[in-house]
């Protein structure tokens, strides 16, 4: 008997579906018989003689170790029980139901640094944690480079505000499913309200008049604003991108009407494209 080899490894959780294929040489037509010893220690027959080197094993929902025996003769020889076999032992492992902490508490202002994630569960032999996050506009997000041993992981924390859903799975070592166990928590991220933007000069201005802007706004974490204006042909541009200040001076070049935009977000918040803004339209004569 040359092999009997597996399409996944072991362990997998119950209810696996394993592919197995065997190979011999024989001096005729080979035959293969393929038997299951359970995790209590009884031997079935899923699969009697026949022509096809290959069983698909669809494995119970049991947790235990299994044997998968191939049997082999030539074709033909009916009176013989066997001429040579193998036996391959394979695991099937579930997981406890795991659990995720956080290292700082929900709400937390966005961009005030990482935070750690750690988690608790155990499978069969050794574990394997793959960890994720929701954003809630889009979608689902892996942490890290998915499966390994490690139970802990850094989520940057410098996304939009607004409510965030964490998920760790779990699964055996060498295991290849999805997941067996997982686990969601909420999270909540912290941000800035709506902005509040004034000139020193009302409008309308003539061409060419210096306008100093002041922002304001309420946020969880120390202010950042970015200014955009939106020119009379209608052309945005970002004549002051993201920074602590709050004030901006311009100097409109042509009449016509314009829109003055602030956005703000927390500082350190670099992931997080704006969590407000406010536009502001403005005449220039």
């Amino acid at each position: 008997m040359r092999a009997a080899t597996r399409d996944v490894p072991s362990p997998q959780s119950p209810g696996a579906t394993v592919h197995w294929t065997a190979s011999v040489s024989c001096s005729g037509v080979p035959q293969y018989e393929f038997q299951v010893r359970s995790a209590s220690g009884i031997w079935s027959i899923p699969q009697p003689w026949g022509a096809s080197n290959t069983f698909t094993w669809s494995s119970p929902a049991t947790d235990g170790s299994y044997t998968v025996e191939v049997d082999v003769r030539n074709a033909g020889a009916n009176e013989d029980p066997f001429d040579a076999y193998t036996d391959v032992a394979y695991s099937l492992t579930s997981c406890t139901t795991p659990t995720l902490t956080t290292s700082a508490p929900s709400p937390y202002a966005s961009g005030a640094g990482p935070i750690q994630l750690t988690a608790t569960g155990q499978c069969g032999g050794a574990t394997e944690f793959w960890f994720l996050y929701k954003d809630p506009a889009t979608g689902w997000h892996t942490i890290g480079s998915g499966y390994s041993t490690s139970n802990t992981a850094l989520w940057n924390a410098d996304y939009r505000a607004g409510g965030y859903t964490f998920e760790v799975d779990i699964r055996p070592v060498g295991s290849t499913a999805a997941w067996v166990a997982y686990y969601d928590l909420p999270f909540t991220l912290s941000g800035c309200g709506a902005p509040a933007l004034t000139p020193n000069l009302a409008g309308p201005q003539p061409a060419g008049t210096t306008v100093h802007w002041s922002a304001s706004a309420g946020c969880s974490g120390t202010p950042q604003y970015e200014f955009q204006v939106r020119s009379a042909s209608g052309v945005w541009s970002i004549p002051q991108p993201w920074d602590a200040s709050n004030l901006f001076t311009w100097t409109p070049p042509t009449s016509g009407a314009y829109v003055i935009e602030v956005l703000v977000r927390n500082t350190g918040a670099t992931e997080d494209p704006y969590d407000s803004y406010l536009d502001v339209p403005y005449s220039v004569s």
